[in-house]
């Protein structure tokens, strides 16, 4: 027992000396700092700027071919005649309109789909945040407790001194600093393995948070409109329908594969002292490659429009799920008072000190009034997170 209490007080002096040395941050400063410094962020910019200069690359012009054919003679000495071809081969000019506006579609949906990824890695910060203040307003609770423990383990002891108090009281009031400093070291560990998520989120760089104060408390739109917002910025949907279009522009792209593909060029032969030079014109007709790829564009459009119906069912489902969580949390918020409770505390305190009631009466009530004050914290935190959800459209 003397072992427990030398760790819990150990524990409570790292607590106290980490609230004098830290620095309190916003969770809109920490956001920023995780979109800067995050790993995956910052790989996916990458990729995204490579798979847009690679599907521009696909629109630019073939390289042009160069020939050269020297021919030999017998009782000719050296080059009898040569032969020199320069072609460029392009594709019908309306091919490159169509495919530039595929490309801009496509480098759309590329930004969508990073927005997305970044909007989800911000909830996540987000949502750790909420963690953060929600263990330290569990530790701030638990020293309120502890500090109250304290004194009533002195109480009790110089009550059993003087023969007006009993040894099962004193036993009650060790069993309390217990099971508050088992609570604490169980708090604090959750606390940490935020903290250490958050670091992941933040490129490895550490990020201390200490508010006990969530920034968020109602909204003000009412469901309707507030639902209506929700799937409008839904970037699962945005995302899908910028890939509709650009499945759409394909089929176009692949119905224009019947026009024929050109080649221009310039064509010189020297023949001993002759020389004659002139223009090389080709075309190539497309008989039987169009017929497949047009069939399979379509259905990958059909493809691409199946999922963003499907995107938009499970975004309307979901936004109408959370307004509703988030209303029955409100709802269930509203039965607590937080102030009557810290009030009944101080009444069962004094009612103790006035001997009106015993150790364990006094007990028996505030555990029940912690209790409530836990419950309390745990409905705020889902409250507060269903909110974050909701509101990602605004990170």
């Amino acid at each position: 027992m003397k072992k427990i209490w030398i760790c819990a007080l150990g524990l409570l002096c790292v607590l106290v000396s980490y609230a004098q040395d830290t620095r309190t941050e916003d969770i809109q400063g920490i956001l920023r700092t995780v979109e800067q410094n995050n790993i995956d962020l910052q790989a996916l910019r990458q990729l995204n700027r490579a798979a847009g200069l690679d599907v521009e690359f696909q629109n630019m012009l073939t390289d042009p071919t160069v020939e050269y054919s020297p021919f030999f003679q017998n009782g000719v000495g050296g080059v009898a005649s040569s032969e020199f071809i320069l072609r460029q081969s392009f594709d019908f000019p309306t091919l490159y309109l169509a495919r530039n506006k595929s490309t801009d579609i496509w480098i759309e949906t590329l930004e969508l789909q990073y927005q997305g990824a970044r909007q989800d890695i911000l909830l996540q910060a987000k949502q750790l945040c909420l963690d953060l203040i929600y263990q330290n307003q569990v530790l701030e609770l638990l020293q309120r407790r502890m500090k109250n423990a304290e004194s009533l383990r002195e109480l009790s002891n110089k009550r059993l001194e003087k023969g007006a108090g009993t040894l099962l009281d004193v036993n009650k009031v060790k069993m309390e600093l217990m099971k508050i400093q088992s609570e604490t070291v169980q708090a604090e560990t959750a606390r940490q393995n935020a903290l250490e998520s958050l670091r992941i989120l933040n490129g490895n760089q550490a990020i201390e948070f200490d508010s006990v104060k969530y920034e968020f408390t109602e909204p003000a739109e009412d469901d309707s409109s507030l639902y209506n917002r929700i799937v409008a910025e839904d970037y699962g949907i945005r995302t899908t329908q910028s890939a509709e279009r650009v499945a759409y522009q394909n089929v176009k792209i692949s119905k224009q594969g019947w026009l024929p593909k050109l080649d221009l060029g310039y064509r010189r032969n020297t023949s001993m002292d002759e020389e004659s030079n002139g223009f090389l014109v080709g075309i190539s007709i497309p008989l039987f490659s169009p017929r497949n790829r047009i069939k399979a564009a379509q259905a990958q459009y059909e493809a691409a429009r199946l999922q963003g119906e499907q995107a938009r069912i499970l975004a309307e489902s979901q936004s109408r799920s959370r307004i509703n969580e988030m209303r029955q949390l409100q709802s269930a918020l509203e039965v607590y008072d937080p102030e009557l409770m810290n009030q009944m505390l101080e009444l069962l305190r004094s009612s103790l000190e006035k001997g009106e009631i015993s150790m364990i009466d006094y007990y028996t009530e505030a555990d029940g009034v912690y209790q409530n004050l836990q419950n309390y914290m745990n409905l705020s935190r889902q409250y507060q997170g269903i909110i974050a959800d909701i509101y990602k459209f605004d990170l």
